[in-house]
């Protein structure tokens, strides 16, 4: 077996918070809100050939609702509670193996695409911890792969080799990101 240039050397836990609004004696019956996924990355360390990526789910009210809000969120049956979760990895970069001017567009496709199920069990286990049904984050479809030949022709690649595409810097790519439905 030949192992990837870049390789994942630790995951952590950097925020796991959950603020329940109210005690429901039944916390099985709501909507869940829609939730956002967010990424960030460092720059390549120049002595160590390492880059840290930071990933975060968030779902929920931006502040705490007041008593008026809250019976109107209890009468429309919207979820209850306000859940942060960010997961850091840090991954090792063989750059006799990798060229070092791809790192950063690899930071930025792949490495959420690797993080994503550390961050999915701890939203996940929170939820359940905490009293709720599962919150569980979807899969996300992988883009297809594309290389581009020097004569202008494209090959498809397998699913770990970089993704050509636009995004947006700080934010998982839009077709990456999802809601909870």
């Amino acid at each position: 077996m030949v192992e990837h240039a870049i390789q994942l050397r630790f995951v952590a836990v950097k925020e796991l918070q959950m603020e329940t609004f109210w005690p429901i004696p039944d916390r099985q019956g709501y909507e869940p809100a829609p939730g956002a996924l967010q990424f960030s990355s460092s720059p390549l360390n120049p002595s160590a050939h390492t880059l840290q990526v930071r990933l975060r789910f968030i779902s929920g009210r931006d502040a705490t609702p007041s008593e008026t809000e809250i019976e109107k969120m209890k009468n429309a049956n919207e979820q209850p509670f306000r859940v942060r979760a960010e997961v850091i990895g840090e991954f090792h970069i063989d750059i006799t193996r990798f060229p070092v001017e791809k790192v950063s567009e690899w930071a930025r496709i792949n490495a959420p695409m690797i993080l994503l199920p550390f961050l999915r069990e701890q939203v996940y286990a929170l939820s359940v911890r905490s009293g709720f049904q599962p919150l569980l984050l979807p899969m996300i479809l992988v883009p297809t792969l594309v290389k581009e030949t020097p004569e202008g022709s494209t090959t498809a690649l397998p699913a770990n080799r970089l993704y050509r595409g636009q995004v947006n810097s700080g934010v998982v790519p839009a077709e990456l990101q999802t809601r909870i439905p």
